[in-house]
């Protein structure tokens, strides 16, 4: 029997370092070592896994009493790169200062569509080759031993925290929120056709976002929040005919929030917040380049806002009302011109009252008692 799954994820191997020994496992398709307090370097024996769709090493790392905390480190992800197979790695919190390539190696995984990792993103971070095909492109699944076991991945998609079990194989995403990166957006970033959710939220990226992001016409959920970025919000946003979750707050953005085919459904102030230079629809109570004042402390010009609402309302009903008595009046008047259609108009009158009456002195007698003989 060949093992295809292994986890030993959530134990405490009190900082022992990974052992090479699981690189001989060949035939292993699943690999989670997250939150088992490993140290060391990942073991160069684990490119011998060739197999392997699914690779979690996150999370790891032991406080020595005399070195203090010392993480899981990566010398050299060459040996990873040569998984054909791989689709899904989380390096998280996993320490690449000295795999100094390591973004070259991502870059020869052809199968990689999950990717998470603490780190630098240099340019060639665009080029990730399984991630550039959209959703209807073939991508690898794990079928021959679900029944055992549910592959899991946890990622922050839409603002909130999901784990994708048996529609994994189906999403393409990037999550790098919560690092220390910095530096501007790769342009490259907008070669990945097939991205479904991308998150960088929470680091110190600065520059402006990328101008034709619209590229990425399968993305689905875009969370930019609590960077430096600066700058317009992109036209090419509003033609995402698929994203329906968008967070831009705290942000250095300015200029106009735009209105578009997408983004007329984004109602909540809150993914613009932070950003004190921007204005416009479909907050028309928003600020116009005061720094002192906020989405949410604009009162007076709300108080307008809705006093112009209720204003309207007035209008409509007023015209209602006039439109209804100009009829009434009108028909009245064709009545008194008109003795032909008055004749007929109350002609019609009291056949309609007769009609009723007959019908329900003819039920009335249906229901009531016969009289005794």
């Amino acid at each position: 029997m060949h093992l295809k799954y292994l986890d030993l994820s959530l134990n405490n191997f009190f900082g022992a370092r990974i052992p090479k020994f699981i690189g001989s496992l060949v035939h292993l398709e699943y690999l989670n070592l997250s939150h088992a307090e490993f140290s060391g370097s990942i073991p160069l024996k684990l490119g011998n896994l060739s197999h392997l769709h699914f690779l979690d090493i996150s999370w790891n790392g032991y406080y020595f009493y005399d070195s203090g905390w010392t993480s899981l480190r990566a010398d050299s992800l060459h040996s990873l790169s040569k998984i054909p197979s791989l689709h899904s790695l989380d390096l998280c919190c996993v320490n690449l200062f000295n795999a100094a390539n390591w973004l070259h190696e991502m870059n020869m995984l052809p199968s990689l569509l999950d990717l998470h990792l603490s780190g630098a993103l240099p340019p060639l971070f665009g080029n990730l080759s399984a991630m550039k095909r959209t959703q209807n492109a073939e991508k690898p699944m794990l079928t021959d031993f679900n029944a055992y076991y549910t592959e899991g991945l946890v990622m922050t998609t839409k603002g909130i925290e999901i784990e994708y079990t048996s529609v994994l194989s189906f999403v393409m995403s990037i999550d790098l929120s919560r690092n220390n990166l910095s530096g501007i957006i790769p342009i490259a970033l907008v070669n990945l056709h097939g991205l479904c959710f991308l998150n960088l939220s929470n680091n110190h990226f600065t520059g402006k976002i990328l101008k034709n992001i619209g590229a990425l016409t399968q993305l689905e959920s875009l969370d930019l929040s609590v960077n430096n970025l600066s700058g317009m919000i992109p036209s090419t946003i509003s033609s995402m005919y698929y994203l329906n979750h968008l967070n831009l707050s705290n942000n250095n953005l300015s200029g106009r929030i735009l209105w578009g085919k997408r983004l007329q459904t984004f109602y909540d102030p809150s993914i613009y917040s932070g950003n004190p230079d921007l204005h416009g629809w479909p907050f028309p109570w928003c600020f116009n380049g005061d720094p002192s004042k906020s989405l949410f402390q604009n009162g007076g010009q709300e108080e307008e806002h809705r006093n112009g609402d209720e204003s309207e309302m007035i209008w409509f009903h007023a015209c209602s009302a006039l439109g209804f008595v100009m009829g009434l009046l009108g028909f009245i008047y064709v009545l008194m011109i008109k003795r032909a259609i008055r004749i007929a108009y109350f002609h019609l009158i009291d056949m309609t009252y007769d009609y009723i009456y007959v019908q329900s002195a003819i039920r009335f007698a249906e229901l009531s008692p016969s009289c005794p003989s």
